[in-house]
């Protein structure tokens, strides 16, 4: 039973990653780094959209507070549910909540929905716009 790097062999305490075993030396140079404090990351995290981080480093990056259990990912940035609710827009057309991509157009905030309606009528006369 071998290091999957070096090939030394593996008595006792061993570590996986991709089904493959490391000695303590081997594992920690393939470890990801924690796009927080900068250290490698041997153990427990928290991954997204191949960003990193020790599960205490994860905090809201917007009030600072450490995320437990429940959290989300705002603009590829961790927050607590209770500044992700405060940074929902609602719909300035419909009044609906939007929980994804919103559009501002002049003071307008739009729903994706409303947006391209918006953007495909004539803005003075309402008209569908068509072109060749």
């Amino acid at each position: 039973f071998k290091c999957h790097s070096c090939t030394k062999r593996l008595d006792g305490k061993f570590f996986t990653k991709d089904d493959n075993p490391y000695c303590r030396k081997c594992y920690t140079n393939t470890t990801e780094q924690c796009v927080v404090c900068k250290q490698k990351i041997i153990g427990d995290c928290v991954m997204n959209n191949n960003t990193y981080y020790h599960p205490d480093c994860m905090k809201c990056n917007i009030c600072d507070e450490k995320l437990r259990n429940f959290y989300h990912f705002f603009q590829n940035k961790p927050i607590c549910d209770k500044c992700f609710k405060d940074c929902l827009q609602n719909c300035s057309k419909c009044g609906e909540t939007i929980e994804g991509t919103y559009y501002t157009l002049n003071d307008l905030i739009l729903c994706e929905k409303d947006f391209k309606e918006y953007t495909e009528t004539c803005g003075a006369c309402s008209q569908a716009i068509t072109g060749e």
